[in-house]
């Protein structure tokens, strides 16, 4: 609880000084998107309960409430209403996040309340806090490898440019909720069990090679179908997002196997592991988009992306093989 309450008035603050610094009215929507950050907070902060007991189902169902509540909201609103306004959009996200935080509160801080200590204890907050920093600044250095195209894109092509290649990227990245759910579980079994560390390590690199295997053809059929639909559901405007996202799923498809692997090294108390390789191979996503992009454009920042992610994965792998060979 000490937790969540730093965290929501952090959170909260950074956000309304971010708008003010940008000159950006704290109009009815940005108000929307405060109020709900700490209802989003409490089901982060709280569903590592479910993690730590492995009961994957309530977290699965957290995830289906805020994406299903979201989903049929604006399907809803948005075809039968001629008033579509981005405050709705806003409104249903809000709404998404009450009902998931309602969820986990009845679901978990209920029924666990008598292992939350009453006692107020400053160190033990700090103690967390420094821990959670472990695990937070690695998934920085992933958004920063994974973004950092879209941050250097702007000064050298057009807005049209940039839609078509964002709409290429968020197809590209679609694939990697096929080990959402596996790297949860992993992560869930890592920091649950000490035992057959190795065994289980072991399995893990083999069946996630199979896995790799059997994703090939699905992937090409995958790009193929981005390939027809997109131009029918985004419009002709858009249809070469699926050239972009062609050149990016090589890449985005090594970042499974990365995505697994780490769940396990992550579990076991190793988060900075892939923060170090990622971390030099964000150096060189920035230098190569930097060279490449003035010369080919969207183009060069996917297969500078691709590049980067496929030697990362492969850095990784080869340190996670040293490091599970030392149990």
């Amino acid at each position: 609880m000490q937790l969540w309450i730093v965290c929501s008035f952090f959170g909260v603050s950074v956000l309304t000084i971010a708008f003010l610094i940008q000159e950006i009215p704290l109009n009815n929507y940005y108000l929307l998107l405060l109020i709900g950050t700490p209802l989003a907070l409490f089901t982060n902060i709280f569903s590592a309960i479910p993690i730590a007991k492995i009961e994957i189902s309530k977290i699965n169902l957290v995830k289906v409430i805020l994406s299903v509540t979201s989903f049929t909201l604006i399907l809803c609103f948005y075809q039968f209403s001629d008033n579509r306004n981005i405050v709705l959009y806003f409104l249903f996200l809000l709404i998404a996040n009450f009902l998931s935080s309602l969820y986990i509160y009845y679901s978990v801080y209920i029924p666990y309340d008598d292992l939350i200590s009453k006692k107020n204890n400053p160190l033990s907050l700090v103690k967390i806090i420094k821990k959670g920093m472990q695990y937070s600044f690695p998934l920085f250095v992933y958004g920063l490898n994974y973004k950092m195209d879209l941050i250097i894109l702007p000064k050298f092509v057009s807005n049209s440019e940039l839609g078509i290649y964002a709409q290429g990227v968020s197809f590209a990245e679609l694939i990697w909720q096929i080990p959402a759910i596996l790297s949860l579980v992993i992560f869930s079994h890592s920091i649950s069990n000490d035992d057959n560390n190795k065994a289980f390590s072991t399995n893990l690199l083999r069946n996630t090679k199979k896995l790799l295997l059997l994703m090939i053809p699905l992937l090409i059929l995958y790009w193929y179908i981005v390939d027809f639909f997109l131009p029918i559901f985004y419009g002709p405007e858009f249809a070469y997002s699926s050239m972009i996202t062609l050149l990016l799923l090589p890449g985005t498809f090594s970042i499974v196997a990365f995505n697994i692997l780490n769940a396990d090294l992550s579990g076991k108390g190793k988060p900075m592991t892939g923060a170090k390789i990622f971390s030099f191979g964000a150096i060189i996503n920035i230098l190569g988009n930097l060279v490449i992009i003035p010369i080919y454009g969207i183009n060069g920042a996917a297969v500078i992306s691709t590049l980067t992610y496929i030697l990362c994965t492969v850095l990784f792998i080869i340190r996670y093989k040293t490091i599970i060979n030392e149990y």
